[in-house]
């Protein structure tokens, strides 16, 4: 598989000299494939999505590194040429629908702003198009709903309609942040049934972002752990759920609920994610992490421990190998 998206050393930051929300995140995915990233609220998950789809709100700006989409090095465009990428090459469904759609626009006339400005479809033509991206995104009725308000439309039809919009470029790379937050369970199943679906059809590359250990085990191929705006560990499905070697990683995997747990209490990670401007010297998690050590006072770098497995600790868990049977 050849590498669609890589970030080389992403560096975002408040202003030109304000304090950092990600530092040096490196990251690559496969075309074809389902790359999740993962962490607390505070980690930096939405930072990286938005400044990989250029839509950074001010004064929040890019201050260093590379973001490269295919032969594209995406921060050296100009507003023009981003335009014409984003929505075309890249798309991106939102946290909140209802907060991303148009409130005074129907949702045909908002699937045919992409046909018109991607694909120069207008007028009927574009409507059918409309309507045959609401069925292929499994909405109810898409001949009745393409002329619907936003708040004529539940929680999940409205992520349907993102779902359909994303899809109306046709891109390589779709970009989820958290697209299931303000979903409930049964329809947060059906959506990211709906993005598997259209991803194996589409052969599109998704960049899943989410809090939900539950959802990257289901949806992705690979992991990236992200805490404090570094990615802390990154690796297979495998390494992470089988094989995890940072401290945090292993702590977000211990707090999930388990049946077999019965009433026992959750297991925690004490404290919460510094807040930007506020990190600690050295290692941002050593002030939450149990087996902090002196050593632990310089920024570790994102180290091979495998085939494609990296963790950014001073002393990881070692992977596990299994003893051959004789």
């Amino acid at each position: 598989m050849s590498t669609l998206l890589r970030v080389e050393h992403l560096t975002t930051a408040i202003g030109a000299r304000g304090p950092e929300i990600l530092s040096a995140v490196d990251l690559s995915l496969q075309s074809g494939e389902v790359l999740g990233v993962v962490g607390e609220s505070g980690s930096g998950k939405s930072m990286l999505a938005l400044s990989i789809m250029g839509l950074l709100p001010h004064p929040i700006q890019v201050r260093g590194g590379r973001i490269l989409l295919g032969d594209h090095d995406l921060l050296a465009l100009r507003a023009p040429q981003m335009r014409a990428l984003r929505g075309k090459d890249i798309a991106m469904i939102f946290q909140e629908p209802m907060t991303s759609l148009n409130p005074v626009m129907r949702v045909g006339q908002q699937i045919g702003e992409v046909l018109r400005w991607h694909l120069g479809m207008r007028g009927d033509a574009a409507r059918a198009e409309g309507i045959a991206l609401l069925r292929r995104a499994e909405m109810p009725d898409p001949q009745r709903q393409i002329d619907a308000y936003p708040h004529e439309l539940s929680g999940g039809m409205r992520q349907r309609v993102m779902v359909a919009m994303a899809l109306a470029g046709r891109p390589r790379l779709l970009v989820a942040d958290e697209p299931t937050t303000a979903l409930d369970v049964t329809i947060q199943a059906q959506i990211l049934d709906l993005v598997r679906k259209l991803q194996h059809e589409n052969g599109m590359s998704v960049l899943l972002i989410t809090h939900d250990l539950g959802v990257i085990a289901e949806m992705c191929d690979r992991v990236a752990v992200m805490y404090a705006g570094r990615v802390v560990e990154s690796g297979s499905v495998l390494d992470i759920f089988d094989r995890p070697s940072h401290p945090y990683t292993r702590g977000l995997l211990a707090s999930r609920p388990k049946i077999s747990a019965g009433a026992q209490w959750l297991s925690t990670i004490e404290g919460s994610v510094p807040a930007v401007g506020q990190l600690p010297q050295g290692c941002s998690f050593a002030p939450r992490c149990r087996l902090a050590h002196a050593a632990c006072n310089v920024v570790p770098p994102l180290r091979p421990l495998g085939d494609a497995h990296q963790v950014a600790c001073v002393f990881p868990f070692e992977p596990v190998v299994a003893q051959a049977v004789v």
